[in-house]
């Protein structure tokens, strides 16, 4: 049966159990020193000073600790930027936070320097004339994967991105191109000559010819419009650079 509440009543209760006020007492002080850190947490990532010191990979799982060459080698593949996160348009979600303060907390070292895996779209990217993961720098040089949030990339970006990958790429590309096209294209588009050979002289002039024409093509909308290749851009903060 439920009663009325006698304020003196609810007094005394409350005097005579000071364990459990206490209690409530010491969850609402970790309540609020974890939303304060949160906060300075938040705040360190969005302006990233990097003054405080690094976090040793000692008692870190390891499976989640990438050197920079791995890092490199997946930015260049899938045309992404590693950058510092004070460049990330984003929103950092709330669970990165908080395993950031966990992480602080168990390894007792307080760090303001972080790192961002993602397009080069996810970033605040300057004039110099999406699917984010967030690192931890480490003090042997390499990166603690933190968090990763978002949609998976696409099953065919590294084919789609391969020609920008580097110059070498890019030429392949153009002559694996241009090599199919001499190879599809009938005599009668390449030569006048009716009683040719497939494998003739014309056709060995169309395929280089044809290198010609998009490596000047190429070359021009490179400078039109700052293309860099990946290989040269993937930590860059420019993204005409």
């Amino acid at each position: 049966m439920m009663r009325d509440v006698n304020l003196r009543d609810a007094l005394n209760d409350a005097e005579n159990n000071p364990i459990e006020s206490s209690l409530l007492d010491k969850v609402n002080d970790w309540l609020r020193d974890d939303a304060v850190q949160d906060r300075n947490i938040l705040q360190s990532i969005e302006e990233n000073p990097g003054n405080e010191p690094l976090m040793s990979p000692e008692n870190l799982d390891s499976r989640c600790v990438y050197s920079r060459e791995a890092i490199e080698r997946v930015a260049v593949k899938y045309r992404l930027r590693f950058l510092g996160t004070q460049h990330y348009s984003g929103e950092i979600p709330q669970e990165a936070i908080s395993k950031l303060r966990s992480l602080q907390r168990e390894q007792n070292v307080q760090t303001d320097r972080y790192y961002i895996l993602a397009p080069a779209a996810k970033f605040k990217l300057s004039d110099c004339n999406q699917d984010p993961l967030l690192f931890l720098p480490l003090s042997n040089g390499k990166f603690y994967l933190v968090h990763q949030w978002g949609n998976d990339l696409k099953w065919y970006r590294s084919i789609m991105k391969f020609p920008f990958r580097s110059p070498a790429a890019l030429a392949a590309t153009v002559l694996a191109f241009t090599l199919l096209l001499t190879i599809v294209l009938p005599n009668s588009m390449i030569t006048a000559e009716s009683e040719a050979s497939f494998f003739n002289s014309g056709r060995l002039v169309f395929f280089f010819w044809m290198n010609l024409l998009m490596a000047a093509i190429l070359s021009y909308l490179c400078f039109a419009f700052h293309f860099t290749f990946s290989k040269y851009n993937w930590n860059s903060r420019f993204f005409n650079d």
